[in-house]
């Protein structure tokens, strides 16, 4: 279900993806791993009978047992190196799903629309983790690709076709695949690993139990590998299902194995507002990930109401740490220079210029009312730009700020600022700052 703007393709292989997106825009807008230390052992399910009472469904906490470590026993000897079973190799059709699986995913596809708490969303993914268990062992999937992989596991469904448009599969590789379930009102999302003879969960998402705002709807997800982090991670971007304006409150997290599926490592939480409508993407670039999404325009984008920001993360010294987000429009860099903390923006500077534009970078942060917090882009003051080539890898943008019903100069920035950025491989760097005399 991850939104289908502008900067996304849609495909049959991301039909989760569109499905919601569908059903939103028909409604009126206002606008474990190898490498780690545990094995998870599936939980065990409470019956489903189709004709009995419909109770809250609540996955128990899957057991983490410790594996063993190739250490010497008593006898001197080293424990056998663990092999593990690989997935079967069948070249024949696949096999039809067990009954136990599609009466599970039956009652708890029932039970959501009857309760907000997260239990029938964990059952459901369970259900999915089951029937992938079940093409894993017998080898089939191997000759699936993600489509065909999405319509042999809806054969669990006993509505095929309309569970093939509440799903959503993607393979990072063989092993590991990234899984999402949803209505318009809530969703999940599963991380799915071959892991010790069997498909095991890696990493399980949901909404809260509550009202909808605590529901679960997703903007993007993928699995990605950091070089650095020994297991690949779930990157997730979501909002909640209140379909009242575009602006809202999201959220972005990067969540990693921890024996738990319900309870993952966290290595990245952080809530946003934003524009829902145009979607967040995601980008890894080695121990980098990028989150480009839609907000309020800063002072020079006056002009438009919103305007596209990049949030970036790099994974070292074990954690994740914000770095500067470089702007697709090379325009917004001083923008974006000015109103970000020196730790961010000094990255974005001329190494070599870091010391003497630092005092400046000061001045103008505290001039605009960004360190305070006290930007208002209501307040009479209309602020413009202009930029002007200087050079194949130069530009010169020049930021002014003036009183809208008199044309004077604003008082907290008197004279226009002359911004110099310069390319040097795949980003603009701030060079030099002068103001007109």
């Amino acid at each position: 279900m991850v939104n289908a703007g502008a900067q996304h393709t849609i495909s049959r292989r991301r039909r989760s993806e569109a499905f919601v997106f569908a059903l939103l825009f028909a409604l009126p807008l206002g606008c474990g791993g190898s490498s780690t230390a545990h094995r998870y052992v599936s939980p065990n399910l409470p019956p489903m009978d189709r004709e009995a009472p419909l109770v809250g469904v609540t996955l128990p906490t899957p057991v983490v047992e410790a594996t063993p470590k190739n250490e010497p026993m008593d006898g001197g000897r080293a424990e056998p190196v663990h092999v593990d079973k690989e997935p079967g190799n069948s070249a024949g059709p696949c096999p039809p799903p067990n009954e136990a699986i599609r009466r599970l995913l039956a009652n708890a596809m029932e039970m959501e629309k009857k309760t907000t708490d997260p239990g029938p969303h964990r059952a459901i993914a369970e259900a999915v983790r089951m029937r992938l268990d079940e093409l894993y062992q017998h080898g089939c999937f191997r000759h699936l690709d993600d489509d065909d992989l999405l319509k042999a596991v809806a054969e669990i469904a006993e509505d095929p076709e309309t569970f093939i448009n509440l799903v959503g599969f993607q393979r990072f590789s063989e092993t590991d695949i990234w899984s999402y379930y949803g209505t318009y009102l809530a969703g999940a999302v599963a991380h799915y690993r071959w892991h010790e003879g069997m498909i095991r969960t890696s990493e399980l998402v949901t909404g809260e139990r509550g009202d909808m705002q605590k529901q679960l709807m997703v903007l993007s997800g993928k699995i990605a590998k950091l070089p650095s982090y020994p297991d690949p991670v779930l990157v997730i971007a979501n909002t909640h299902p209140w379909i009242s304006s575009c602006w809202r409150d999201m959220r972005i997290r990067v969540l990693a194995p921890s024996g738990d599926p319900i309870h993952p490592k966290i290595l990245l939480n952080k809530p946003l507002s934003g524009y829902w409508c145009t979607g967040i993407t995601t980008e890894v670039k080695g121990d980098r990930i990028s989150f480009d999404y839609d907000s309020w325009a800063g002072p020079w984008n006056s002009w438009n109401i919103q305007r596209p920001y990049s949030l970036t993360y790099q994974y070292m010294n074990g954690a994740l740490v914000e770095r500067f987000g470089f702007p697709k429009l090379i325009q917004n860099l001083p923008e974006d220079w000015i109103m970000r903390d020196w730790k961010l923006s000094q990255e974005a500077t001329v190494e070599s210029e870091r010391d003497r534009l630092q005092p400046i970078h000061e001045q103008l942060h505290t001039a605009i009312g960004a360190r305070d917090g006290n930007y208002d882009r209501s307040k009479n003051a209309e602020y413009s730009q202009e930029m002007f080539p200087v050079s194949d890898t130069e530009r010169r943008i020049a930021l002014y700020c003036a009183i809208r019903d008199t044309n004077n100069p604003c008082k907290h920035w008197p004279k226009p600022v002359d911004f110099f950025i310069e390319q040097r491989g795949e980003h603009w760097y701030v060079k030099d700052i002068l103001a007109r005399k």
